[in-house]
C-alpha cells in the first residue's frame, strides 16, 4: 500500500509518521517523524545560508541560517491562533511577490526598460 491508499483506509490525525508509528513500529515512527523534520530544518537553513552569502559575502552562512531557525521556532512556539495569522499574512506576501515578478516579467518582456534587445518579446518567439 502507499501513503495515499492508507491515508484514505485509515484517517489519522497526524503526519506520515503516525502511520509508521502504527503499522511498523513506534521507534519507526519516531526516527521517521524526526528524520523529516531535521532534513527539512537542514535543507531550509542551507539554502537561507547561500542566499544571504550572495548578497552579503562578508556575512559567515551560520549567522542567518540561525536567525532563521530561531525565528521559526519562535513562530511554532505561538498559540493557533497568531500562528494561524501570521500563516495568513506570510502566505500574502509571497501571492504578492509572485504577482509583483510576473508583472515586472511582462513589462521587462514588452517595454524596453531593460535596455537591452536581448530580452525582447520577439526573441522568445525565435525558440519555438
Amino acid at each position: 500500500m502507499l501513503w495515499g491508499e492508507i491515508a484514505v483506509e485509515e484517517p489519522i490525525s497526524g503526519s506520515f509518521s503516525v502511520y509508521a508509528h502504527k503499522f511498523i513500529s513506534p521507534c519507526v515512527g519516531f526516527v521517521v517523524g524526526w528524520s523529516y523534520w531535521f532534513l527539512w530544518s537542514l535543507s531550509c537553513m542551507v539554502q537561507i545560508g547561500i542566499y544571504c552569502n550572495f548578497w552579503w559575502p562578508f556575512l559567515p552562512q551560520w549567522i542567518p541560517a540561525f536567525l532563521t531557525l530561531g525565528f521559526i521556532t519562535c513562530i511554532n512556539l505561538l498559540n493557533v491562533k497568531l500562528f494561524g495569522k501570521l500563516g495568513f499574512w506570510l502566505a500574502l506576501v509571497k501571492v504578492f511577490a509572485l504577482v509583483s515578478i510576473i508583472v515586472a516579467g511582462i513589462v521587462i518582456l514588452f517595454s524596453r526598460i531593460s535596455g537591452n534587445d536581448l530580452f525582447r518579446f520577439s526573441n522568445l518567439c525565435l525558440l519555438l
